[in-house]
């Protein structure tokens, strides 16, 4: 009968041994997952972090490239008075051009026709 508790026991210790050898890998595969699931949340808290900051820039890239259609579209209403008060002035000159050419034609019929009538 001490050989049957023997060996009862015995096969109980070897039970418990697999039993702490299978608890071992647990334990082993469970460290691991955990530090699995850390890098991973990590990992995801800095992809987080830089889709924020690239949100952010974004924005400001945003900004400033309306900022920079005002600012364009400002200096070509700028450009265009500029080119049409050239325009004018240029309208104005040759026009008082023309009057003076005008006159001093009208002037030069003038001066012949009393030449003319000066020579009948």
């Amino acid at each position: 009968e001490l050989e049957a508790e023997l060996k009862v026991t015995k096969d109980a210790l070897n039970s418990a041994r697999k039993g702490e050898s299978v608890a071992g890998k647990l334990e082993d595969d469970l460290l691991e997952a955990r530090s699995d699931a850390e890098q991973k949340a990590a990992k995801i808290m800095s992809l987080e972090q830089v889709v924020k900051e690239l949100k952010s820039r974004t924005k400001e890239l945003e900004q400033h490239a309306q900022l920079s259609q005002k600012s364009a579209a400002i200096e070509a209403a700028k450009e265009s008075k500029k080119m049409r008060r050239e325009h004018n002035d240029i309208i104005g000159d040759l026009e008082q051009k023309l009057r003076t050419s005008d006159k001093e034609a009208a002037m030069r019929e003038d001066a012949l026709r009393k030449e003319v009538g000066e020579i009948r």
